[in-house]
């Protein structure tokens, strides 16, 4: 059973590994990380926030959704700023800046190789979850005073 890791697990500072074995093993974690990611009320996660260093993200928002193996973004234009959460800072949120659009090369779940281009709220979704493969949080894309305003806010309404 997989469960969040909190914030300050070394794990989520790591970059993640590539994915080279698909298989059952894999169904069965993708499965488990949707459920998590589901039970949390997610809109996306990657494999390092429930403790596997592996190059794996699934996002769900509203009727588009997707699970990218091995992602890497090819390109990217615009900017989009969007207050962001993350499942492993529950309740804290944060104004990031993005990119608008982004096309994603990576794999399906059979290992299939894909390219996609994703705008809007599903990109900042996908930029993200990639950061967390990086060992980049979004509390590292936001000013330190603007991360010092949010914890003190998220502290008043606990």
């Amino acid at each position: 059973m997989l469960t969040l890791l909190p914030d300050n697990d070394p794990i989520l500072r790591q970059v993640a590994e590539p994915v080279t074995e698909f298989g059952d093993e894999l169904h069965q974690l993708c499965r488990a990380m949707a459920k998590v990611m589901v039970e949390n009320n997610g809109i996306g996660l990657a494999a390092p926030q429930v403790g596997i260093s592996k190059r794996i993200i699934i996002a769900n928002v509203g009727i588009v959704g997707g699970l990218l193996i091995n992602p890497e973004i090819i390109e990217q234009d615009g900017e989009y700023n969007y207050k962001e959460g993350c499942l492993t800072f529950p309740g804290l949120f944060l104004e990031v800046k993005r990119a608008q659009k982004v096309t994603v090369r990576y794999q399906e779940i059979e290992g299939k190789e894909r390219e996609a281009t994703m705008h809007n709220l599903f990109a900042v979704v996908i930029q993200h979850e990639i950061d967390h493969l990086n060992g980049k949080l979004f509390v590292d894309r936001v000013s330190p005073i603007a991360l010092a305003l949010a914890r003190k806010k998220l502290m008043q309404r606990n």
